[in-house]
């Protein structure tokens, strides 16, 4: 029996997180978890009450999700690092919605936990307290329009950076996702054809002033919130404006398009991983502009900008020409509307 609750549990704990990714409702998923673990405790209740008590509190059920991070305290924080840190960020965001200031002592017991080596789960609870990393906080990489990094809503200066290496290793990991890379592809992508004994060295000091860059108020000892290493494979937790842009394409092509509307930087890393890079954001800004020629309830201004992209991208195509031109001639513009079939005829 305690074995199947325990397959129970994490299945619906993981359902739970895969509807939260998805941006769906996780609430009958991460209840279910918490059922399947009440009857068990241990370990499969601290797998499931945390999450169940976010999807509580995203719902504003205060009281509930006050009384299941209680029961997390009393039968499995004492002796589990993780709970606990989930159960102060529980107490943290509880008192924050209640409008109840504890005078710091929710912030302090975060950040002490902060220092136990269990950093890189605060993503997750971010993800779990409805963070879908679209605000400006974290690390985001811009490889549209002008090559930049900023962390939590600030750009770094090109002069942050010792070693232009460290600034292209930091944007090649931001942009392989929560899986990263193995040790050799990266050393392969910034370091092409060097050593590997040598590429390893190269690459610890890129991490650790990718650290120092990122977190210059990192204390001792503190994990970081941003590079990890797990076995050979190196990550660095960020995000991208071509990730943020592929989200939007569906719900929002006007946004997407927004992001990518200048195809890539032109002062970009000039290396083949960022080539490859500069032909996904190319494919991506054709694709956009597609969705939002298409779209009438795009605005007007947008669409005849996505147009001219489709132009450059497909000269023959006559069906994008003659949209432009209709879409001109709605305007009342039948001047811009006569110059684009004269750049068709001129081009044919």
């Amino acid at each position: 029996p305690f074995a199947v609750h325990a397959a129970d549990v994490s299945a619906h704990a993981a359902d739970a997180i895969a509807a939260l990714v998805a941006g769906e409702d996780p609430t009958g998923a991460a209840e279910a978890a918490y059922l399947a673990a009440s009857p068990v405790g241990g370990r499969d209740l601290a797998v499931a009450a945390p999450v169940h008590g976010w999807a509580l509190l995203r719902q504003g059920r205060l009281d509930a999700a006050a009384a299941v991070t209680d029961r997390l305290d009393r039968t499995v924080a004492r002796h589990d690092h993780l709970a606990r840190l989930h159960s102060a960020h529980l107490r943290q965001a509880i008192d924050h919605a209640r409008g109840e200031p504890d005078g710091g002592r929710a912030q302090r017991r975060v950040t002490d936990l902060g220092g136990l080596g269990l950093a890189p789960v605060v993503r997750l609870i971010d993800l779990l307290r409805g963070d879908t990393g679209d605000d400006p906080g974290g690390l985001l990489v811009e490889f549209c329009g002008s090559f930049a990094i900023s962390v939590d809503g600030v750009a770094l200066a090109p002069t942050a950076w010792k070693s232009k290496k460290a600034r292209d290793v930091c944007a090649l990991l931001a942009d392989a996702g929560q899986h990263g890379l193995r040790r050799e592809q990266v050393i392969e992508a910034i370091w092409t054809g060097r050593d590997p004994h040598k590429g390893r060295s190269l690459l610890r000091t890129a991490l650790t002033e990718i650290r120092r860059v990122l977190e210059p108020r990192r204390g001792t000892g503190q994990e970081s919130r941003f590079v990890t290493t797990v076995d050979d494979r190196v990550v660095v937790l960020g995000d991208t404006d071509l990730a943020r842009a592929d989200r939007l394409r569906g719900d929002d092509p006007s946004a997407s398009f927004a992001l990518l509307a200048l195809g890539p930087a032109g002062d970009g890393p000039d290396a083949d991983w960022f080539d490859a890079v500069a032909t996904r954001i190319d494919r991506a800004r054709v694709d956009a502009a597609s969705r939002v020629a298409a779209d009438p309830l795009s605005a007007a201004a947008t669409r005849v900008q996505a147009l001219e992209v489709l132009l450059d991208a497909e000269p023959w195509q006559r069906a994008h020409f003659r949209a432009l031109a209709d879409l001109h001639r709605e305007l009342g513009d039948d001047h811009a509307a006569d110059d684009v079939d004269r750049r068709w005829f001129a081009d044919d």
